[in-house]
C-alpha cells in the first residue's frame, strides 16, 4: 500500500492524482500534462511508474510524467524549483553555487558539462540542468538560453559553469564560445547571464575576459520577496 502524497489516495488503485496544476518560479500557474497526452503520447492504457488510467493526473514523482513548460522529464527537469524556500537556508547565493559546481568539476575534470542555473531576484540558485559542452559551430544556444522555459519566468539571471577545454586553462575556443552566446543574447530577449570556466588555476568568468556585461546588483532576500517568488 502507497498513498499519495498530494491526494492521499492509494497510489495502485487510484485513476488519477487530484493536484491539476504546477506553480511555477514566479508564480505562473500551468495546467499538468495527462496521462496520454504527452509530446509524444504513450500509448498503455495505464501509467507503468505510478499507475494512474489513461487521461489521469501523474501521482507526484513519477518518472513518465512529463513537464508542461519543458517537455522533459518533469521530476528531473528543475522548472518548478523555487528560487527561495521559507527561510532561504536551502538554497545558495552565485558565488556559493559557483564554488559547489568548480568542486563537482574538478572532482572528475574529464567529464566535460555545462550547468545552466536559474537565479532569483535576490541571488539565490536554484537547482538547474546538465547538458554536454560542445565546442564545435553548432552550439544549441536556443535550448541553453531557453531551458526549462525561463523566458515565462520572472528570473534575473542564468548562470553557466562549466570547466576550460583543456582543464588547464582558458583557450579560444572557450572565448569562442562565449563571444556566440553574447551575440545571441544581444539578439534574443534572455535574462542577464555570466558563464564561468573553471580550471586547475582557478575560476575565470567570461564577463571579465570578454568585457561582457554580467549578472545585475542582487535585491537583499527578505520574507516579503519570497513571499511574492513563492
Amino acid at each position: 500500500m502507497a498513498l499519495c502524497e498530494d491526494c492521499g489516495r492509494e497510489m495502485s488503485t487510484a485513476a488519477t492524482c487530484t493536484v491539476e496544476k504546477f506553480t511555477f518560479y514566479g508564480g505562473k500557474v500551468v495546467p499538468r500534462i495527462r496521462f496520454g497526452s504527452e509530446k509524444p503520447p504513450w500509448r498503455m492504457e495505464g501509467c507503468g511508474d505510478c499507475g494512474v488510467a489513461r487521461g489521469g493526473y501523474h501521482h507526484p514523482g513519477c518518472d513518465i510524467e512529463q513537464c508542461p513548460e519543458c517537455l522533459e522529464q518533469s521530476i528531473s527537469c528543475g522548472c518548478r524549483d523555487a528560487a527561495c524556500g521559507d527561510d532561504g537556508s536551502d538554497y545558495v547565493d552565485v558565488p556559493a553555487a559557483i564554488s559547489l559546481l568548480s568542486k563537482l568539476i574538478r572532482e572528475d575534470p574529464a567529464a566535460d558539462h555545462l550547468f545552466i542555473d536559474l537565479v532569483a531576484p535576490c541571488g539565490h540558485v536554484a537547482r538547474g540542468h546538465i547538458r554536454d559542452m560542445p565546442r564545435e559551430d553548432d552550439l544549441p544556444l536556443e535550448e541553453w538560453f531557453g531551458l526549462g522555459g525561463w523566458a515565462s519566468c520572472n528570473a534575473a539571471a542564468i548562470l553557466f559553469v562549466c570547466r576550460a577545454s583543456n582543464f588547464e586553462s582558458v583557450q579560444e575556443a572557450d572565448l569562442e564560445v562565449a563571444r556566440r552566446m553574447a551575440s545571441y543574447a544581444e539578439t534574443e530577449t534572455v535574462a542577464p547571464w555570466d558563464l564561468v570556466f573553471v580550471t586547475e588555476r582557478g575560476n575565470f568568468k567570461a564577463s571579465d575576459l570578454l568585457g561582457l556585461p554580467g549578472h545585475p546588483e542582487w535585491i537583499p532576500c527578505t520574507p516579503e520577496l519570497r513571499l511574492q517568488l513563492g
